[in-house]
């Protein structure tokens, strides 16, 4: 679960990558299908994605 420390390393995350990469949205705990890790599902942190990367895509 995540703890007070680990909201504030998103919020530096989502600062940095504002910066870095306007046009770019940073996705909090949007879950992923991946191929070679966890049984094909991963949660990650984050995923910096366009804004509409993962609309209509569900879990």
């Amino acid at each position: 679960m995540p703890d007070g420390d680990h909201g504030r390393i998103i919020q530096w995350l989502t600062r940095i990558c504002m910066q870095s990469r306007p046009e770019l949205w940073l996705h909090p705990d949007q879950g992923l299908k991946v191929q070679a890790c966890r049984k094909g599902r991963a949660r990650p942190d984050g995923s910096l994605a366009p804004g509409d990367a993962f609309v209509g895509q569900g879990e």
